[in-house]
């Protein structure tokens, strides 16, 4: 991942961290980003901001051709089902610790 990509998914982290409350617009503005980190944690954020308001992008994100973003989108998606009592999910990736499709 270059600098200027890792300098974006940083500054998202931050924003949610830190309870921005234009987050969940930062992170849209990065579902069509050139890095697929960049996008994975787009839609972590959105997941975990709004998911039923992102369900849009969310979709969009789980047909990426990247499967690293497509899991955290598909994620999302069903831990916002869990959310709202449709069905049970996992919870995704916690911020202080790399998505759980890269650890190992």
């Amino acid at each position: 991942m270059s600098d200027h990509h890792a300098v974006r998914r940083n500054a998202l982290i931050t924003l949610y961290k830190r309870g921005d409350p234009d987050v969940f617009e930062h992170a849209v503005s990065l579902v069509e980003d050139d890095s697929d980190r960049v996008r994975e944690w787009a839609a972590i954020v959105l997941g975990r901001v709004d998911t039923d308001r992102a369900r849009p992008e969310l979709r969009h994100l789980a047909a990426d051709d990247s499967d690293v973003v497509a899991r955290a989108a598909q994620s999302a998606l069903e831990d916002g089902a869990e959310d709202s009592g449709q069905g049970p999910a996992p919870r995704s990736a916690r911020f202080d610790q790399p998505p759980a499709s890269r650890r190992k």
